[in-house]
């Protein structure tokens, strides 16, 4: 058996067993953001249309240098724990934040469809800024919204 004609079935098995009805989307990459540093900063993030946070998933962010990607603080834990969290105030960096996050999500309707979403935000501070609250809408491409409910029903 060729291994792409092996890889192509594994695929379509995995797709089949509805307990491993899953996809990993493409990292999506947030607009800059500038917020106060004088203020304590929170984040919030939102499920895509449609779908919503997997409670069970072991959601997890962290903030880093943007300079040199030191992880300055990380949190893990479960959609309500990873979906608002309390950064703290945010002192200026000269290269700025990045935020770094990765969720899971599944669809309202059908449990068994669930996706994966790596968000990538980059954050500048500055006491000239008065925003304290990151806002990530997190979507998934029409195309992996297709695929996902094509595999499901």
């Amino acid at each position: 058996m060729r291994p792409r004609y092996l890889a192509s079935k594994v695929c379509g098995l995995l797709f089949a067993l509805p307990w491993l009805l899953s996809l990993e989307a493409v990292a999506q990459e947030y607009p800059d953001t500038s917020v106060s540093s004088t203020k304590s900063i929170e984040l919030r993030a939102m499920s895509p249309e449609g779908f919503k946070f997997n409670n069970g998933a072991p959601h997890r962010l962290e903030l880093r240098d943007f300079s040199s990607s030191q992880i300055l603080r990380s949190w893990k834990g479960d959609a309500a724990r990873a979906s608002r969290v309390e950064l703290g105030k945010l002192p200026v960096l000269s290269a700025g934040y990045l935020i770094d996050a990765r969720y899971f999500v599944c669809d309202k309707v059908d449990n068994r469809i669930c996706v994966t979403v790596k968000v990538k935000q980059r954050v500048q501070s500055s006491p000239a800024h008065d925003l304290s609250v990151i806002l990530l809408k997190l979507s998934l491409p029409s195309g992996v919204q297709r695929a996902l409910k094509n595999q499901g029903g």
